[in-house]
């Protein structure tokens, strides 16, 4: 468990999975990956024994139960909890401690993925069509660079799935990369999400232009959670942190908002 430093919109992360592949099997467009960069650097190579190389720590699976104070935690910045790679138990195993009925219920979790399509038949089964309930304490999203090709459209059709199986959902565009505009329009807008992230790449750093920004915050509508973080530049990055409701007083009671 980590306290964060440089997301904006969590309070901590935690990584029970660490290590992707989705580089490899050709489903991110992402060159400038912070997670593998981090993972791969010598001066971590006592946190990342593994590297990138993906490694299920089930050890660390009850370590949130030791933070009694509310937290929003991150619980796949190194890794993709729906990847393909993880057996279908380790990923029920990883959901179960996020489970609001028997599993840590005061904290708050985001979970993003690359790989909607598990996320959402792996969500329509669980606990017996209970999983909205259970995991209500859970924001699941998935990461767009706002390219307009078929696998960023799906991502948002398959997101948008599983906002209609009543979970909570968020889109990351981060790091945006290229123009959302036609994203937006073939993906039928996302005024549907419960919350937007758009951020610029870091290491090396790439401010995404205005006018990107500009069209994901005007693609939103009025009441819509939009964190636009400070690594997008311009004044948009310093006045646009909003969190959902349910995550706001925990973000204030760690700074964070």
């Amino acid at each position: 468990m980590n306290l964060d430093k440089n997301i904006g919109w969590c309070t901590h992360t935690h990584n029970i999975m660490t290590g992707c592949l989705n580089k490899k099997l050709g489903i991110c467009n992402v060159l400038a990956c912070y997670a593998q960069q981090t993972a791969e650097n010598p001066y971590y190579r006592k946190a990342f024994p593994y590297g990138f190389e993906p490694h299920f720590y089930e050890e660390r699976i009850y370590q949130i139960r030791k933070l009694k104070k509310p937290a929003i935690i991150f619980m796949d910045s190194m890794s993709d909890i729906f990847g393909s790679w993880w057996t279908d138990e380790q990923i029920l195993k990883t959901l179960h401690i996020m489970d609001s009925f028997r599993g840590v219920h005061w904290h708050k979790y985001i979970v993003l993925t690359k790989n909607p399509v598990r996320m959402a038949f792996t969500l329509k089964d669980y606990m017996n069509d209970e999983g909205a309930d259970r995991l209500k304490n859970v924001y699941f999203g998935v990461s767009v660079s706002g390219a307009d090709n078929m696998i960023e459209r799906d991502r948002l059709v398959f997101l948008k799935k599983i906002k209609g199986m009543r979970y909570k959902t968020v889109i990351s565009m981060e790091p945006l990369l290229h123009d959302p505009e036609n994203l937006i329009f073939h993906a039928d807008g996302i005024t549907w999400a419960d919350w937007v992230i758009v951020g610029g790449q870091t290491k090396p750093t790439l401010e995404p232009p205005e006018e990107w920004v500009l069209r994901v915050a005007g693609a939103t509508c009025p009441g819509q959670p939009l964190f636009i973080k400070k690594n997008c530049g311009g004044e948009y990055g310093n006045h646009f942190h909003d969190f959902p409701d349910d995550l706001l007083p925990i973000a204030q009671a760690w700074g964070k908002a």
